[in-house]
């Protein structure tokens, strides 16, 4: 074995981190979660500065005016899987679309890294985890989990579950996140909450207190 081939096997995955940013925040009054301000600045901003310094590139997707973020110079996807009224199917559709997205780069990553757009104290050390954890228990999906509840749409998926992927979601029509990871094979990674969860969702006004509470504390 040659130097370069032994330092290729030992290089770090490549990793695509995805910002799932396609929910309609129904509980907050229909109000656009991406743009919704923690802190003085919109939770979209938040969730890619926390996630940015943890792969090798960063692409958000959404639906609807995809202009709104395209000031920030970020690439932007849209989901290609709608429902028959032209609604999301959820989560599910913007983790195939992140997933397509990434194996037509080049070179093509290893894998994928999910988040949701609302949720803005995601941990530091989240991709090295997930992606240490896939590869020790040789699975496909990695998913966090905190006080007693797995985030299945804060995974990792490797572009080896594409077309499985593809196949239960237009084919068979699957719609759970938590599911399909199960079917997939997935691994189940636990942060520990002793303060605030790293996985606190904004789904409800007392939320955006919340996240805003710890957001200043930490700054």
């Amino acid at each position: 074995m040659t130097d370069e081939s032994a330092e290729s096997r030992s290089a770090p995955p490549r990793a695509v981190g995805v910002v799932l940013a396609g929910g309609q925040g129904r509980r907050l009054g229909g109000r656009d979660k991406a743009l919704i301000e923690i802190a003085g600045e919109p939770l979209v901003r938040h969730v890619v500065r926390r996630l940015c310094h943890q792969v090798d590139a960063v692409v958000v997707s959404a639906n609807g005016d995809l202009n709104r973020f395209r000031s920030w110079g970020w690439p932007v996807i849209t989901d290609t899987e709608l429902d028959a009224d032209g609604a999301t199917i959820g989560p599910l559709a913007g983790v195939l679309a992140g997933l397509t997205w990434a194996a037509e780069r080049s070179p093509e990553p290893d894998c994928v890294v999910t988040v949701p757009v609302d949720g803005p104290l995601l941990p530091d050390d989240l991709v090295r985890r997930l992606v240490s954890a896939a590869l020790e228990q040789d699975v496909l999906v990695a998913c966090a989990a905190s006080r007693g509840q797995v985030h299945p749409v804060s995974a990792v998926w490797s572009l080896a579950c594409l077309d499985r992927l593809r196949n239960m979601v237009v084919q068979a029509g699957a719609r759970s996140a938590d599911r399909v990871s199960r079917d997939l094979g997935r691994a189940v990674v636990d942060w520990q909450a002793e303060v605030a969860d790293p996985f606190l969702n904004i789904n409800e006004p007392g939320d955006v207190d919340a996240a805003e509470r710890v957001l200043r504390a930490n700054s």
